[in-house]
């Protein structure tokens, strides 16, 4: 057996993959409904994040994973209750107003047309 340094990579089947909503949508053609549970079975994703995941996925009709993404945002906490600031405090004034512009930004990103997206679907 040759050395690693010389042993062929394995093909990353997420190489190509930009954004969580193309990940999302090889997952469910390829492992179902399960497999998309399963990408978000271990560790925190909130409300608004798979949301935005569930109108890119609507935005290209994919309706079947956008369902079961909406049906895993449901029960997410929401992305402000991961503020570790008390409530009226500068700190929290700031955390919030931050993650205001974070959620503006990826809104407009999201919006902003992207050339060929959906093309291999």
């Amino acid at each position: 057996m040759p050395p690693p340094e010389l042993r062929p990579e394995a093909p990353d089947p997420f190489e190509d993959f930009e954004r969580a909503d193309e990940i999302i949508a090889f997952v469910h053609r390829k492992y179902g409904d399960e497999g998309v549970r399963h990408c978000f079975s271990e560790g925190i994703f909130y409300r608004e994040r798979l949301e935005e995941i569930v109108l890119d996925l609507c935005a290209v009709g994919l309706k079947k994973p956008a369902a079961v993404v909406a049906e895993i945002a449901a029960k997410s906490p929401i992305e402000a209750s991961a503020c570790p600031y008390r409530e009226g405090t500068a700190n929290y004034v700031s955390w919030m107003r931050s993650l205001k512009w974070k959620q503006q930004t990826r809104r407009d990103k999201r919006l902003t047309p992207r050339p060929g997206y959906g093309s291999q679907r």
